[in-house]
């Protein structure tokens, strides 16, 4: 009897973490899916960016094809796709720098655009021109991981969270672009993804196409924190504001 109860215990604790997994992400599929290869012959298909291996499917990501993004059963449409760029072409940063806004406060126009972030030690500017850099910076605010997005194709620009399931995800920019017609009147943006699982998001619908994370919501960081403005209100509201150096490098991370 014994055993049998310590058996019970157990399956009943398996119990309750499938269900927390399956409250955390949606491993669902909402689109669906034809069988065999896309009927189409854009660019992606024609230069062989789409990989078939049979049971499996994948997007080229890099030379490595351990850099490619697995896309099996994915909820996007591969004939919707542009480019495929690379995953590290545009270099999200990790760990931005931040010069004093006196510092730079002659290098952009007065109609420059950029997002300020509340901090508790003042605000964090992020020039459009400097955003388009990298599309996708990757910071923390007051301790809080967050990310700042700007596709310029879409002209859009967000900040998001960047903790999903209890875990702190580092994002990129996977080199390709998605529209769909009947989503914002065809808006196109760039596909981003999370260099700790590998999944896709689309920024556009605000979920994750792809990968562990399929069907998670994207989460908007606080819009009470942060707001778009010119860079000649930037200056006269706040001249002590830190904001992101432009040029930065970065090494991709293994």
């Amino acid at each position: 009897m014994k055993g049998r109860n310590q058996v019970m215990i157990l399956a009943g604790i398996f119990a309750l973490l499938s269900i927390f997994t399956i409250s955390c992400v949606d491993d669902g599929y909402p689109l669906d899916v034809s069988d065999g290869k896309p009927d189409c012959s854009t660019p992606v298909m024609t230069k062989g960016f789409y990989i078939d291996e049979g049971d499996e499917q994948y997007l080229w990501g890099g030379e490595d094809p351990a850099q490619h993004f697995r896309i099996t059963r994915w909820a996007l449409d591969v004939c919707k796709l542009k480019y495929g760029l690379g995953r590290e072409h545009f270099k999200a940063l990790i760990t931005p720098s931040f010069v004093p806004i006196s510092e730079v406060a002659e290098q952009y126009p007065d109609n420059e655009r950029a997002i300020v972030i509340s901090t508790s030690t003042g605000k964090k500017v992020y020039p459009f021109s400097a955003l388009v850099e990298h599309e996708l910076i990757n910071d923390r605010v007051d301790g809080k991981p967050v990310m700042i997005v700007y596709c310029f194709l879409a002209d859009l620009a967000a900040t998001y969270e960047r903790t999903y399931c209890g875990q702190e995800l580092t994002f990129g920019v996977s080199g390709y672009t998605y529209c769909d017609r009947d989503i914002l009147n065809g808006l196109e943006s760039f596909v981003l993804w999370d260099r700790d699982t590998e999944s896709l998001w689309w920024p556009i619908n605000e979920k994750a196409a792809s990968g562990p994370f399929q069907g998670e919501n994207m989460k908007q960081y606080d819009n009470n924190k942060w707001e778009e403005l010119r860079w000649e209100e930037i200056l006269e509201r706040f001249p002590n504001a830190r904001v992101l150096q432009k040029g930065q490098t970065m090494e991709p991370p293994q």
